[in-house]
């Protein structure tokens, strides 16, 4: 369990190693969630915030609502045995996206003028051919 102190949601990525950690290292059968405040086995829909999406080592993200615990849990997917696998908790900043449409470049009343007689004179020139 990992408290979110901040009263701000917090944006948190676990790097999940199943693989490489321990004497009996998981593999594929191992799968980390995390939970909002509390973790229930017979219902894993409630308060969940993410997973890993497959039990390979990767990276997950999710956000924890301010003032609010996170609970991470491990399950073994295949294996009555207990094996071993590694994790580390990491605050992130959120990195929000765009929240309106998108910024149409603009350019400098100079660069409008060269534009207008760059055309003016394409134009001029398509003219004098025609005749």
């Amino acid at each position: 369990t990992y408290s979110n102190t901040d009263p701000g949601s917090a944006c948190v990525t676990v790097n999940f190693d199943p693989d490489t950690v321990g004497g009996n290292p998981c593999g594929v059968d191992a799968h980390a969630s995390a939970y909002m405040t509390s973790y229930d086995p017979a219902n894993q829909g409630a308060n969940f915030l993410g997973d890993v999406g497959s039990s390979v080592a990767q990276p997950f993200s999710f956000d924890v609502p301010g003032a609010t615990d996170l609970v991470l849990a491990v399950t073994n997917t295949q294996a009555q045995t207990v094996c071993t696998f590694g994790f580390e908790v990491v605050d992130l900043p959120c990195v929000e996206g765009p929240t309106g449409p998108p910024a149409i470049p603009t350019a400098s009343t100079v660069g409008l003028i060269a534009l207008a007689l760059l055309l003016a004179g394409g134009a001029f020139f398509v003219l004098r051919r025609r005749s």
